[in-house]
């Protein structure tokens, strides 16, 4: 028995998932269909992929739930005893103290988390693009699928475990980050160009100062040369008056 066909849906490969697409896609899976199939077969404007994260996603809600006290309190247990090992091989890498980053991270949440790590892989690509250098390698994540695998593909999850977050408004968010930050570099470019056009036109300056003043000295020095000379000749015409005639 095949499951019911989902009506055919306009929304994107982004969108939410519906109660009954859920219980379409997990019993697809039960049949053994692979997730191509289950695409092409119950939903055409989502990718395979899409499909694979979604039934991830409520497999590990469904295990969550198995959870019953006495196994939570043995996890409790556990985590409280390895508190501290866990946590500071993170808090040395961000130098924080340990017990900070265990409480930013559990705050936060797994959405959260993964949507800041991809805003600063982003940033660091868009300033090593500047730099004309190599990007860095893309976060992945602890299931093994690729920050590109994500891109524009099945953000949404249910309400309880959003945490949040809206795709769309991140988008828009880097979208602005990197027009400011291109927009910084450029003001930056053609302030060091003012400052280089400045230092060379000082230099051509001083050079013409410099030229002015070795032109002018040699001009002071030509006219007291010639004024000497005159004025020994102007002095020899009074001595030989002086003289008379020879004998005398």
């Amino acid at each position: 028995m095949h499951p019911p066909r989902s009506p055919i849906s306009t929304r994107s490969s982004s969108g939410a998932w519906a109660p009954e697409d859920d219980i379409t896609l997990m019993t697809a899976r039960t049949q053994g269909q692979n997730w191509g199939q289950i695409q092409d077969a119950y939903f055409p404007n989502k990718t395979a992929n899409a499909c694979r994260k979604r039934h991830e996603r409520l497999m590990d809600r469904r295990n969550s739930e198995d959870w019953d006290t006495l196994k939570f309190e043995a996890l409790g247990k556990e985590y409280m005893a390895m508190r501290r090992e866990i946590w500071s091989p993170l808090a040395e890498r961000t130098g924080d103290k340990w017990a900070v980053v265990e409480a930013k991270v559990l705050g936060s949440g797994l959405k959260n988390l993964q949507s800041a790590a991809r805003a600063s892989t982003r940033r660091a690509r868009l300033s090593a693009s500047h730099d004309g250098q190599n990007a860095p390698p893309s976060y992945t994540d602890d299931s093994a699928i690729e920050i590109e695998d994500l891109d524009g593909q099945d953000f949404s999850v249910s309400p309880d475990t959003d945490c949040g977050f809206d795709p769309t408004r991140q988008q828009q968010q880097m979208q602005m980050m990197g027009a400011q930050i291109h927009q910084q570099q450029q003001q930056q470019m053609m302030r060091e160009q003012q400052q280089q056009q400045q230092q060379q036109q000082q230099h051509r300056r001083n050079r013409q100062y410099i030229g002015g003043q070795v032109m002018h000295g040699r001009g002071h020095s030509h006219h007291n040369s010639l004024g000497s000379a005159t004025s020994e000749r102007n002095m020899g015409i009074p001595s030989i008056i002086n003289r008379g005639p020879a004998g005398v």
